[in-house]
């Protein structure tokens, strides 16, 4: 009994395992479809071992597969079709009530659009052939006539040579071949008369021939360009002759736009630079003398840098062209005689006076750096006073309003002033101080300085109370307004008066003796 019971349970599980394998499959399968990976929808369908209802599932889904891979071919063998012809009829046979009955009948009555036999099927492939072979004809003829209309003709000839290749080879290409050689032909430097034959040649060959698809706008721009081509060799000789003259015209008339544009925008060095090669007794030689010579005056008019080497080839220049030309055009003569009397009239004659008009420019030049250096300076140096002899000064000016600042020291150390009170019985004199303030500019020469800052003096103090003696220091604001006096380029002259506690005496309304200070800086800039 327990035997039995094991082999019923093993065949419950087994059952169980086989049933979810194949669902795993089948949604596989059906993602794969879903994502048009239908080979691989295929591979998978046939792995299941599917019964009853699993089983019409992976039929249905095996005819949409193959439904599927048919629309992509271009043209599906007969095997493909009748392969597909007899899986919708299967369907249809074994699952007549299946759901997806309407999707199988719709897949069989779009077989019954296909051939039923192999000698209808071979036929139609061949027209659909042929079919698919003139829409590429007509997109690779689609592709020379645009890139030809758009003047791309490099890409035309590429996009020919290729037509070639895949055996497209049909008159409306040799039309534009044609064309292309012709355009090729009329933009050599140098012709042959065996490009004119094979031109020729191509020509009649797409006008006598019967079975051409050309227009007769397209017949008659060949028969156009063949009735102006040469017929013989003495002919093209004739005619190449005439071209050349005519394309030596053009260049010539080509480099005389050039220059004549080079002098309308002032760009006097490429005029000059140009060789003037024009033919003699040519209006376009005169025209280049003339704008030559033009050009070498407007460029010394500009040029600060001159020598005198210039002025004489400018000279050269203008009398050069009156020389050659004053009796042909009034217009440009009077402009040449204009320059040549600006020229006499402003420049040195002589390298002498050159040489001296280049020693008054240096004079004149070195006169305004001068006074440029007397508007604006900056300086630095002693400034002294009684009760703090030893000071260092730094000023800026020149404009409106600069700017000073002075420190100044005593320099004595308290043993000193005792030592010099018990010797004199006098207190000697002794203060730190630092001013700074704006400066105003009265003259060139004269500025006006005014003040403030912190000082710091040292007296003797005595306390017969507490009999206490020594030195104590004492802070003050300060006060200061005094004078720079620009002796020179170099050297400024410095006047001073310096108050202690400035605010007290200015809410006194009372200015005690200030200490007066002097001093000298020396310019730095």
């Amino acid at each position: 009994m327990k035997f039995i019971l094991t082999l019923l349970l093993l065949g419950i599980i087994h059952c169980g395992y086989s049933q979810n394998k194949t669902d795993i499959l089948l949604r596989e399968a059906n993602s794969a479809y879903n994502q048009e990976e239908f080979q691989e929808s295929l591979r998978l369908l046939k792995q299941i071992n599917a019964k009853d209802k699993s089983k019409e599932l992976v039929d249905r889904l095996t005819l949409m597969n193959y439904h599927k891979l048919l629309a992509e071919e271009d043209y599906p063998s007969f095997t493909s079709i009748n392969q597909l012809r007899d899986r919708s009829g299967i369907f249809m046979k074994r699952y007549p009530k299946s759901k997806w009955l309407a999707d199988a009948l719709e897949i069989s009555k779009e077989m019954n659009t296909y051939p039923k036999t192999f000698s209808e099927y071979e036929k139609r492939r061949l027209e659909e052939e042929q079919r698919l072979l003139k829409v590429k004809h007509e997109n690779l003829l689609k592709v020379i006539r645009l890139s030809y209309q758009n003047g791309n003709y490099n890409e035309t000839l590429t996009s020919i040579q290729n037509a070639r290749s895949m055996g497209y080879n049909s008159f409306s290409v040799l039309y534009y071949d044609f064309l292309i050689k012709h355009y090729n032909l009329q933009h050599a430097s140098h012709q042959n008369y065996k490009d004119i034959e094979e031109l020729r040649n191509l020509s009649l060959a797409l006008r006598i021939n019967s079975d051409s698809t050309l227009s007769e706008a397209e017949m008659q721009a060949i028969f156009n360009i063949y009735s102006k081509l040469p017929k013989s060799l003495e002919e093209f000789k004739k005619m190449e002759d005439a071209r050349q003259f005519e394309l030596k015209l053009l260049e010539v008339q080509q480099k005389f736009n050039t220059i004549d544009n080079y002098y309308k925008v002032s760009d006097y060095t490429q005029v000059i630079s140009v060789v003037n090669d024009f033919s003699e007794g040519s209006i376009e030689r005169m025209k280049v003398t003339y704008y030559q010579a033009m050009s070498h005056y407007k460029r010394l008019v500009t040029n600060k840098a001159h020598t005198f080497i210039d002025i004489t080839n400018v000279k050269s220049a203008l009398q050069g062209y009156l020389t050659k030309y004053s009796d042909q055009n009034l217009s440009n003569t009077n402009d040449i005689k204009t320059a040549l009397a600006d020229l006499f009239n402003k420049y040195p004659k002589t390298q002498l006076a050159y040489n001296a008009m280049l020693k008054k420019k240096e004079k004149e030049s070195q006169a305004i750096i001068r006074k440029a250096n007397r508007k604006m300076f900056t300086s630095i140096g002693y400034e002294y006073g009684e009760l703090a002899p030893y000071g260092l000064r730094f000023e800026t000016g020149g404009r409106a309003v600069g700017f000073f600042a002075t420190f100044r020291y005593g320099m004595k150390t308290n043993s000193e002033l005792v030592e010099h009170y018990s010797n004199t019985g006098e207190s000697q004199p002794n203060k730190t101080e630092i001013l700074l303030g704006p400066n105003f500019k009265l003259t060139k020469w004269l500025f006006f300085n005014i003040g403030g800052g912190y000082g710091m003096y040292s007296h003797l103090y005595r306390n017969d109370y507490a009999n206490e003696s020594g030195v104590d220091k004492t802070g003050y604001i300060a006060g200061y307004g005094g004078i720079t006096l620009r002796a020179g380029n170099v050297i400024n002259l410095i006047g001073g008066a310096s108050f202690i506690d400035i605010d007290r005496q200015i809410s006194n309304s009372k200015l005690a003796k200030p200490e007066y200070t002097v001093g000298i800086t020396f310019n730095i800039k």
